[in-house]
């Protein structure tokens, strides 16, 4: 197993004009700000993989809790929107399949005049 190598602590905080403005995004900047002191402090990679794990479980279970209920990208998806993806590639597809079957239709004829010469 390789030997873990301590990491240097780096803080990298967007800069903002006037960050504190409004009482919401104060509030998550210094929620910010506490997340990435926090990981500024960790010394080795494997702290540091727990550490983003265990921030990105209370993440998503506070999204959970704001949401009330359970935060999946296939159910935010709208049902409709396969079908108009299958109505534009049906058109788009339409021009291909006649080109095709021309192709198809040429190498056959291509191969009965070739069998017919032998």
């Amino acid at each position: 197993m390789q030997e873990s190598r301590p990491l240097a602590p780096v803080l990298c905080l967007p800069v903002y004009e006037d960050p504190f403005s409004d009482a919401e995004f104060a509030r998550e900047e210094r929620e910010r700000v506490e997340a990435y002191q926090q990981l500024a402090t960790v010394t080795t990679v494997e702290e540091l993989a727990a550490a983003l794990l265990q921030r990105a479980a209370a993440e998503a279970e506070a999204a959970r809790g704001r949401a009330g209920e359970v935060a999946d990208a296939s159910e935010l998806a709208p049902k409709k929107a396969n079908a108009d993806l299958k109505r534009d590639l049906e058109r788009r597809t339409a021009r291909l399949e006649r080109k095709t079957m021309a192709a198809i239709d040429e190498l056959i004829h291509l191969t009965i005049r070739l069998v017919n010469r032998i």
